[in-house]
């Protein structure tokens, strides 16, 4: 979990946003002494569902909210425009209340979500919300999700007013500021000529990355040449990345070049560098520092001119305790690391990259996105579905998001508005919602009634638990039950995510970030490595452990 700062009020330079004139850029104040939040985010609305499908995405920046003034949000205010620039524009909804809800800093540094006189149905992560509620840093960390009237979705989050939305794409969706970060790290690093290893989970986008890393470079004119280390046999790894001669072994009937020699003058992308044989990382050490491959069964060197581009979702570290993965090679490799972010952190780009999908998916079937987009009176995608999206984990990234969006085009073809299948309601653990009723435009002096979500088993209505009800007894058989993962634990105690840090917190429960480097390398001595074993005893998860231990693994 990415450490937060209470955040302060201090001057802002965004360069997705221009409507700020120099007098009310005045009115925000400097920094003061205190530490403003990690790294000078300010707080944002994004669009996450909108009845005109092409506002999604559209921001807006909160500079009242920032400044340590009550921002109201209503269908009126603020103004949103896209990242990559063109016009402001409010809400405009007329499902959506002309009289604001407010934000307003809290004293322990979130922000509190007043109700006020919004006639809207006011929605904090699926929970109705008619009296005030704090929004913890945590919750913005991930992005808090706002659903106004069952017709519009807001994402709450916080930004870098550094964030250089108009760089290059790359074939990257999403206007997040990690997907900005990754965009900038690819420019960076595309004109030189060191190795590159792309980490991050399955499904986000790693050869994705390696195609924009070569074309950026000044190799785009030659071959990028893809392998996936995890689909060759062991026993014909090395034959196939560095050659082989005729009569070499059974079955070579001929001289093979290899992909080495297929990538000469160009790029050798190595997918799943963690399942490359010892023999075969013997191998691929040497062409590193020599650049230099010996076809199997040759005596005789051939010089080969190859910018190799590895990734791995593997624990490369613990591989190297283990012993299954050289040190050196990872040292070598490593020369420069780019990570990409999973999904469940970048949560803001989901609908986006929905769309994108979507898109994609509709062509296929002769249809198009173009004819669902604009203001439509019943929308295409409900705020209900939006928001499933939003509050799912995404194990498998990008990837599954884009093979659930598949799938859901294709089991609403011909409908006018997409329905979740069994099989999805399922996936996201969400019963059918039996009350399918829009509330009516609003006018001022009309509210919609609270619906609830019914019980899959009884039908009563079912709502997550207030966080200050768990026992501290009742989170600790929940976190050591679900092998201290948050996400698994907060399913248990039937709270959100972000709910399980705060309780965390208040109870003193160990995170991975509090653990010192001394004493997660001597827990994982006394297990011989086994970082299952040692996350168990440290009282935290796995995952996270890892993930830990990708920084402080010591060079060799």
């Amino acid at each position: 979990m990415r450490q937060q700062a209470h955040w302060k009020p201090w001057k802002l330079e965004v360069p997705w946003i221009d409507h700020m004139d120099e007098n009310q850029l005045q009115t925000i104040p400097p920094p003061d002494s205190g530490e403003p939040l990690a790294g000078g985010e300010i707080p944002v609305l994004t669009i996450a569902c909108h009845p005109d499908l092409s506002r999604i995405g559209e921001r807006a920046a909160l500079f009242l909210l920032a400044s340590g003034k009550t921002e109201p949000v209503s269908r009126n205010e603020p103004l949103f425009q896209p990242p990559d620039g063109g016009d402001r524009r409010a809400i405009s909804s007329p499902n959506v209340s002309r009289k604001p809800f407010r934000l307003v800093p809290s004293r322990e540094g979130g922000i509190t979500l007043f109700p006020g006189d919004s006639k809207s149905l006011l929605e904090l992560e699926d929970d109705a919300v008619d009296l005030p509620r704090d929004i913890e840093n945590e919750n913005l960390s991930a992005g808090a999700i706002l659903e106004l009237n069952r017709r519009v979705v807001l994402l709450l989050h916080m930004l870098s007013p550094h964030a250089q939305p108009r760089l290059p794409i790359h074939g990257f969706v999403g206007h997040s500021f990690t997907m900005v970060r990754v965009r900038e790290e690819i420019e960076r690093i595309a004109d030189l000529e060191m190795p590159v290893l792309i980490r991050g989970e399955s499904g986000t986008g790693k050869e994705l990355a390696a195609r924009a890393i070569h074309s950026a470079s000044p190799r785009r004119g030659k071959e990028l040449v893809c392998v996936n280390l995890g689909a060759i046999p062991p026993n014909l790894a090395a034959a196939e990345l560095f050659g082989a001669q005729r009569g070499a072994f059974t079955g070579a009937t001929k001289d093979r070049p290899g992909f080495f020699r297929a990538a000469d003058g160009g790029t050798l992308f190595l997918d799943e560098i963690g399942e490359a044989p010892p023999e075969v990382q013997v191998m691929l050490l040497r062409v590193l520092e020599t650049g230099e491959i010996y076809p199997v069964g040759s005596q005789k060197p051939y010089k080969v001119d190859v910018r190799v581009i590895a990734a791995t979702d593997s624990d490369l570290e613990t591989r190297c305790i283990d012993g299954a993965f050289k040190t050196p090679l990872l040292h070598r490799l490593s020369s420069y690391e780019l990570w990409l972010p999973p999904l469940r952190e970048r949560r803001e780009d989901i609908p986006r990259l929905f769309l994108h999908f979507a898109d994609e998916a509709l062509r296929e079937l002769g249809d198009s996105l173009r004819n669902y987009l604009g203001h439509r009176e019943k929308p295409w995608i409900s705020t209900k579905l939006m928001t499933r999206l939003l509050r799912y984990s995404w194990p498998g990234n990008v990837r599954q998001l884009r093979n659930v969006v598949k799938q859901l085009i294709v089991s609403n073809r011909g409908h006018d508005r997409l329905e979740l299948s069994a099989r999805l309601e399922q996936l996201f653990h969400w019963s059918p919602m039996h009350d399918t009723q829009e509330p009516e435009n609003l006018s001022d002096d009309t509210a919609p009634t609270n619906p609830s979500t019914p019980s899959p088993t009884t039908g009563a209505p079912v709502k997550k638990r207030k966080p200050g009800d768990v026992t501290e007894a009742e989170l600790r058989e929940a976190m050591a039950r679900n092998k201290w993962e948050p996400a698994a634990a907060a399913r248990t105690l039937n709270i959100t995510r972000a709910s399980v840090y705060v309780i965390m917190k208040k109870f003193h429960l160990p995170m991975v970030e509090d653990l010192t480097d001394a004493g997660i390398q001597e827990t994982l001595k006394n297990h011989a490595g086994d970082v299952d074993a040692a996350a168990m005893e440290l009282c935290v998860s796995a995952r996270g452990l890892r993930r830990r231990l990708k920084k402080i693994m010591p060079e060799n």
